[in-house]
């Protein structure tokens, strides 16, 4: 993969990519994820085994840190039949994005996700913009997380609200820039 940032052209190495198997898959957790990059780079397309409702949404932990109150939150979300929204601060959160459920085949979501500085000594920020697709519905959704450690991310886990299983088909990539 190849993506120019700031005018240059820098090239991208897959670090990491699973897709969920026939029968779902309760997490995607990533281990050991290299030092050596400055900016990592998350893919996630698909849907969820929950069937109550029109989405589920996905939390992030990192290192194995699933404590809310050590996460917070900065979003906006537009679309929906309500028409734009706004959102602020929100404390004690991992909330990264929503996917799409099971509870209709034309139900899907899916985003992109930045952490530049994961090695860094300061807090880790993630920013992702992600979007979903569900009873004739588009939703985007803009998050920024802050996880208040000084730790390098050598681990990301992606779970569902639901605890529900990441339905078949649902993929999720890793790559490496600089």
């Amino acid at each position: 993969m190849v993506e120019i940032i700031n005018g240059t052209l820098i090239n991208a190495e897959l670090l990491f990519e699973e897709i969920a198997p026939t029968g779902g898959q309760a997490n995607f957790d990533f281990q050991n994820i290299p030092g050596d990059f400055s900016l990592l780079q998350i893919l996630i397309n698909g849907k969820t085994e929950k069937t109550a409702t029109d989405a589920d949404v996905i939390d992030i932990s990192f290192n194995g840190d699933t404590t809310n109150g050590n996460y917070y939150r900065v979003y906006h979300v537009a679309g929906g039949v309500a028409g734009s929204s706004h959102g602020g601060y929100v404390a004690s959160d991992r909330y990264f994005m929503e996917l799409g459920s099971d509870k209709t085949a034309t139900n899907v979501g899916g985003g992109v996700a930045w952490i530049a500085g994961y090695t860094s000594g300061f807090y880790k920020m993630v920013r992702s913009i992600s979007g979903s697709y569900f009873n004739s519905n588009e939703y985007v959704i803009e998050t920024s997380i802050f996880w208040q450690s000084t730790a390098k991310i050598n681990r990301i886990t992606f779970t569902t609200q639901s605890t529900l299983d990441f339905s078949a088909g649902t993929r999720c990539s890793i790559y490496g820039f600089g």
